[in-house]
């Protein structure tokens, strides 16, 4: 018997979010042939509203479908505790660098503060704030030409200024079965393709992998470990580590930065949401610029150089 995939869905509020995880659900057991659980703990909406929802959604499946799905309802067990990640706030110093670097990589010259601005959705305070900590690092040479040379940035030079963006790291947990970087890459790969769950549109394939079709020249050989963007609202305090386990039943939250972590999430708080749809099959990836500084925090700086010059070529 396959093992169940079971999705823990804490503090449901409305059944418009219950039904788009039941489609979610449903999709990930046919898509990996195996039966699939839904836990909805403590919600806020009843329980006899829940299984009403339920029961008018699944006979919009076929019945080899509705046999994978089960529904289990604990409103008395309180939603787990630490089962979500705290979001920082809002790094405006990365923020406003990823804009500048994807400016310069895509030849666009120097950019508009108002515009910037609008790009990320802030107002002037933080990211006057956010400019005085790149010009003071030299990144930016001129605050009139709001412009930045990539092949200047290293991790060091990130983390001295305040620039390094928050990431989420996941590991596999006691007693799961070990994914390749390959094997996580394939199924993220098919999360991210359209008609890809709900859950995941927030998150684009980043990293080596997207550098690779970008550049297949570049001096990049396998896959250390699956890099992903998660653009999340800025007004968001938390992130739900359960929705990695769309790709591995067996990922957790890492907790120790210095680990080896297989799957890293970095996380964009901008208000534009800038992705693109590559590859073929078509998968939702990173930009340039974001691609960039995934290899950077690999620790990959001189393959970062090659990537940026070739983006510009």
């Amino acid at each position: 018997m396959p093992q169940t995939l079971t999705k823990r869905l804490a503090r449901v509020r409305s059944t418009r979010d219950l039904r788009a995880e039941i489609l979610d659900l449903a999709a990930a057991a046919v898509e990996r042939h195996r039966p699939a659980r839904l836990e909805v703990i403590s919600p806020v909406i009843s329980a006899d509203t829940i299984q009403a929802e339920w029961e008018r959604v699944l006979p919009a499946f076929d019945a080899e479908v509705r046999r994978l799905l089960s529904l289990h309802i604990d409103e008395d067990r309180p939603a787990p505790f630490g089962a979500t990640i705290p979001l920082a706030k809002t790094n405006y110093t990365y923020e406003l660098l990823r804009l500048l670097v994807g400016a310069s990589l895509r030849g666009d010259g120097p950019q508009v503060l108002a515009g910037l601005m609008e790009k990320i959705g802030a107002s002037q305070t933080p990211i006057r704030s956010a400019l005085a900590n790149l010009r003071a690092a030299e990144l930016v040479p001129d605050t009139r030409r709001l412009e930045v040379v990539p092949e200047q940035l290293s991790n060091e030079t990130l983390s001295r200024i305040g620039a390094l963006p928050q990431t989420l790291r996941f590991r596999f947990e006691r007693g799961a079965q070990i994914k390749s970087p390959d094997a996580l890459l394939h199924r993220a790969r098919s999360l991210l393709q359209r008609g890809g769950p709900g859950a995941w549109h927030a998150f684009a394939l980043s990293g080596v992998p997207v550098a690779q079709m970008d550049v297949p020249k570049l001096d990049l050989i396998g896959t250390p470990r699956l890099d992903l963007l998660a653009h999340l609202d800025r007004e968001g305090d938390s992130f739900d580590p359960m929705l990695l386990r769309w790709l591995d039943d067996g990922l957790e939250p890492e907790g120790n930065v210095l680990a080896p972590a297989p799957v890293v999430v970095t996380v964009v708080r901008a208000r534009q949401v800038l992705t693109r749809d590559i590859g073929d099959p078509q998968v939702r990836c990173a930009q340039p610029m974001d691609v960039l500084m995934s290899l950077l925090d690999l620790g990959l700086r001189d393959q970062a150089i090659q990537y940026v010059r070739a983006m510009r070529e």
